[in-house]
């Protein structure tokens, strides 16, 4: 598929009008930073402009939730740094909330307001970044920051 049909994809499926379909795809394009991107193809593109497409996608319906799961997870560090800064700039753009899940504790602590961090499929501690510095809600949680965190 063309990434205007992928970014559609989700609407078409809904039955929506083509020119609908059109008009809020060309929105998310310009949204994304890749107005004209329409007619190409996913081999054609980078893996972060591949990553930026399945974002629009995901807001193809204006849901009020987006999840993502790894989104950053299989790109190369200096993509992964761009992207995280025009991620932040969505968010702010968009004003969705936004459930991400990721390994990286630097990441969720660069990303998001509101962090859960998971042992054995028990949610440890629910906080912000401040909270997990200062006050941890355990062992686990003290040891994992301070043995993952980058300084």
């Amino acid at each position: 598929m063309t990434v205007e049909q992928n970014i559609g994809l989700l609407a078409k499926m809904s039955r929506w009008n083509p020119d609908k379909i059109k008009e809020r795809v060309e929105i998310l394009l310009d949204l994304i930073d890749l107005k004209g991107y329409q007619t190409r193809y996913p081999k054609e593109l980078s893996g972060g402009q591949q990553q930026r497409v399945g974002v629009a996608r995901a807001l193809m319906l204006d849901p009020d939730i987006v999840l993502m799961d790894e989104p950053f997870g299989a790109l190369d560090p200096i993509t992964k740094k761009q992207l995280h800064s025009e991620f932040l700039q969505l968010m702010r753009q968009v004003k969705k909330t936004i459930i991400m899940v990721t390994h990286d504790i630097n990441e969720a602590f660069l990303l998001g307001n509101r962090i859960a961090l998971m042992d054995k499929g028990k949610v440890i501690q629910v906080d912000d970044k401040d909270g997990f510095y200062h006050r941890p809600a355990n062992d686990f949680v003290s040891q994992f920051i301070n043995t993952n965190l980058t300084k």
